[in-house]
């Protein structure tokens, strides 16, 4: 993640992969300007933004919102590689508690509000990390043992 800045300005994240960049601001006029600020630097290097690809997207903190984040992009990095690991008690345990670290964080709730695990993950609609993964192990499987 890099930063955008000019000589005055307040540092705007941007998130470039490829040929795809994302600016990331909170109030929308700080958005424009660096949208501006873009688009003057690439037309000084004969590059264009395309007009029709480009969106804007504006994202609440509502926590169905963090819930799809939480799948989309926390779960899979929680997550890698998991086919080829062994699960121990210690290991399902430190899953676990990632997890739910996570979903608490999103629900606002605290291990002192004695909330379970199960109630949490059923409010957000989430399956439990531990099943996510044995499906994994068991797709993995198949093919593992048509290799022998």
């Amino acid at each position: 993640m890099r930063s955008a800045q000019g000589e005055h300005e307040n540092l705007v994240p941007v998130l470039a992969y490829a040929d795809d960049i994302a600016l990331i601001a909170r109030p929308p006029d700080d958005l424009q300007h660096a949208f501006e600020r873009w688009d003057t630097e690439l037309q000084a290097k004969d590059m264009k933004i395309s007009a029709t690809k480009s969106e804007i997207l504006v994202l609440s903190r509502t926590q169905k919102v963090k819930a799809l984040i939480y799948g989309t992009i926390l779960r899979p990095i929680l997550i890698y590689g998991a086919e080829t690991w062994t699960l121990t008690s210690k290991t399902k345990s430190k899953v676990q508690w990632a997890e739910m670290k996570s979903l608490r964080l999103i629900k606002g709730d605290t291990r002192l509000d004695r909330v379970r695990n199960i109630t949490i993950q059923n409010s957000l609609k989430t399956e439990p990390v531990l099943t996510y993964i044995e499906k994994a192990q068991l797709r993995w499987d198949g093919p593992v043992k048509r290799m022998d």
